[in-house]
């Protein structure tokens, strides 16, 4: 019997004639297919993920352990180059979806949405964010559903300010920062991570995320990030891999694939691909 699994990513099919061999996508996974917010690339007969929020990202990190690791967040730090602003304003996107999620306090809350806004700033970007005095009221709010609902509300409106008004090659950087950030925090969340097999299949499955992360940073100039993917992509191949027969399923409104391929880690390639991961976000958040 073929093992089952839930995908988490929003997936859209761009099929062609032609001879190319299509992707493959996990295991018996259910998703419903949606329209919205999709990356229009030119292709071949390929299966699309669409590059999930860091809200999405963390909002499943937190159904998959209840550890909070405070010792991964990116230090708040001031950058003066325009890439790494962009970058770092990824990782502190992935960063604040952290702390939300996971219910942290208001101090930590608010140093890193006041970091966002003095990025934002820099970048020359107006997103209509709330006043000092607004954020001061709600620090010092009563902690309650209505705080939470509030970051929660706050951070949405940010992300989508971000991706309404920042161009393509701009976002693509903040993209690059924020996928990274929420792949370290994935490795590092807690310290039994190997043993955590839901949160394993989780990384597993960023592979598609990452093969469309790589179609758009191979449309633009500077290579480096291309590069830099490129090797993370090559740790995923050394996966212990086996292909079954993909079938679909519409099951109530929603499509069941059955088959396709299913990776596992052996002790060597996950921390291989750890370490890779590792030192692209050093990179990232390193101010030279």
């Amino acid at each position: 019997m073929k093992p089952t699994h839930s995908l988490y990513f929003l997936l859209i099919f761009v099929l062609f004639a032609c001879e190319e061999e299509p992707s493959t996508v996990n295991d018996s996974q259910v998703t419903e297919l949606e329209v919205e917010n999709i990356i229009n690339l030119d292709t071949n007969k390929q299966i699309f993920y669409a590059i999930p929020s860091p809200d999405e990202q963390l909002s499943i990190l937190s159904n998959l352990t209840s550890i909070f690791n405070p010792d991964i967040l990116n230090k708040l730090t001031v950058y003066d180059k325009k890439p790494k602003q962009l970058l770092n304003f990824g990782v502190y996107l992935s960063d604040l979806a952290y702390l939300v999620r996971f219910q942290q306090s208001n101090d930590n809350m608010i140093n890193y949405r006041s970091a966002l806004e003095e990025l934002s700033g820099q970048l020359g970007l107006d997103f209509n964010l709330e006043s000092k005095k607004e954020e001061h009221d709600i620090v010092e709010a009563v902690l309650s559903d209505n705080y939470w609902n509030e970051n929660l509300k706050y951070y949405t409106t940010l992300y989508n300010s971000v991706q309404s008004k920042v161009d393509s090659n701009d976002f693509t950087l903040m993209m690059n920062g924020y996928w990274i950030e929420s792949m370290y925090i994935f490795f590092h969340s807690e310290d039994s991570v190997y043993s955590n097999e839901n949160l394993k299949e989780y990384i597993i499955d960023q592979r598609y995320i990452l093969k469309n992360l790589l179609r758009i940073n191979s449309t633009k100039k500077d290579s480096k990030y291309y590069n830099q993917l490129k090797k993370l992509e090559r740790s995923y191949e050394k996966l212990n891999c086996n292909y079954h027969d993909l079938e679909i399923e519409n099951k109530e409104s929603k499509v069941i694939l059955h088959g396709g391929t299913v990776c596992t880690f052996t002790p060597e390639t996950f921390k291989s691909m750890q370490s890779i991961v590792d030192k692209i976000r050093t990179s990232f958040i390193s101010t030279k």
